[in-house]
């Protein structure tokens, strides 16, 4: 769960920029710029996703009011001038709607190195920009998957090198939460 202690916020030119450790940053322009948890799962090879179903959501209120930063264009890393400031989205920022308006979504699914590899992105914060308030969740998921695979999207499995298995092995490992699953779908 992500708690209080877990979220720093920076003051910006009016705004306020927040971060959380190990999360990256949504990014439609002009929204508010929130956190957001990208997670991988490895699953068995065979099988379809089917969906994400959420079991249970708990939120905590910040006791602050906050006017989150609004996501910017990315800088380019070549010295060239900083892209121009983008303003509020008046849509969003003006709206008594929660943002965003999803908890998890299924952003990748993936066979790497012989491994069906899900990624999904995780939103533990919800905005509501009219009355500026933060909502933190923690949020209990499951990735549904089924065995009616269709072969048409397998991918052939190469022969390989029993060190080459070991470090596909390994990469696996080190990109997804499962880690201990790799040894059993392997």
């Amino acid at each position: 769960m992500v708690t209080q202690n877990d979220v720093m916020f920076k003051h910006n030119t009016g705004f306020d920029e927040m971060r959380i450790n190990e999360c990256s940053s949504s990014g439609d322009i002009g929204n508010p710029q929130l956190p957001v948890k990208v997670l991988s799962f490895v699953l068995p090879y065979n099988f379809t996703v089917t969906g994400v179903v959420i079991n249970s959501i708990v939120q905590e209120k910040l006791s602050e009011n906050f006017y989150i930063f609004p996501a910017q264009p990315p800088r380019r890393l070549d010295g060239s001038e900083e892209p121009p400031f983008v303003e509020p989205n008046s849509a969003i920022y003006g709206s008594s709607a929660p943002y965003p308006n999803k908890t998890v979504e299924i952003i990748n699914d993936v066979y790497t190195h012989g491994y069906h590899v899900v990624t999904v992105a995780i939103y533990p914060v919800v905005y509501h920009p009219a009355n500026r308030e933060i909502y933190l969740r923690d949020i209990s998921f499951t990735i549904n998957y089924n065995n009616s695979f269709d072969s048409r999207l397998s991918i052939p499995f190469e022969k390989q090198s029993l060190s080459r298995a070991e470090l596909g092995k390994q990469f696996v490992k080190s990109m997804v939460k499962n880690m201990g699953d790799v040894e059993n779908l392997s």
